[in-house]
């Protein structure tokens, strides 16, 4: 099949850093995490400050189930994209699913909002984490700030509407969703 012929390619011809790219997300994509390590690997051969591949890397290890190798594939990937928010996404969730550490998982969310302080999807992954973790927290600080940052973004103003009308503000839950 095309996968194949894909793999082939790179087999073939291991410096086309274009396929092999290619080729690493198709082997995320199909869980084939020993291939898509040796991908990522050749990847950040040539590009060692190569964000998406790290990310990817640490996609891999934690499939392999290697987690101190993809916590430290997923910090390097942070670094070399310090505003990429599934750099940080990705960390995150590895540290609270996979290593039952939602406390650094939490950190790595407040150091999201720090790095990006003007993205609106910093706050809202913060808070839905929060809600994941901790429902009983008040988000609605990061909510007002996502809304205020991105007043298009009706996925925002949902989760703000729901969180003003369950802490009693029915009127402002109202307005909201008319904005919404």
């Amino acid at each position: 099949g095309p996968d194949g012929v894909l793999l082939d390619v790179v087999d073939a011809d291991p410096a086309r850093l274009d396929t092999r790219r290619e080729a690493l997300a198709l082997c995320v994509r199909v869980g084939r995490y020993s291939d898509a390590e040796g991908h990522a690997r050749e990847l950040l051969k040539a590009r060692p400050a190569d964000a998406e591949a790290w990310r990817r890397l640490g996609v891999a290890l934690a499939g392999l189930n290697r987690h101190d190798e993809a916590t430290a594939a997923y910090e390097e990937a942070v670094r070399h994209a310090p505003a990429d928010p599934a750099a940080y996404q990705r960390l995150a969730q590895h540290l609270w699913k996979d290593r039952k550490r939602v406390a650094d998982a939490r950190k790595v969310l407040d150091r999201f909002v720090a790095a990006a302080p003007k993205a609106a999807e910093a706050y809202l992954t913060r808070a839905r984490f929060e809600l994941f973790t901790a429902p009983e927290t008040d988000v609605r600080p990061d909510l007002r700030q996502a809304v205020a940052l991105a007043p298009d973004d009706a996925d925002a103003r949902l989760l703000y509407a729901e969180r003003l009308g369950a802490h009693g503000d029915v009127s402002a839950a109202r307005a909201e969703l008319r904005e919404a």
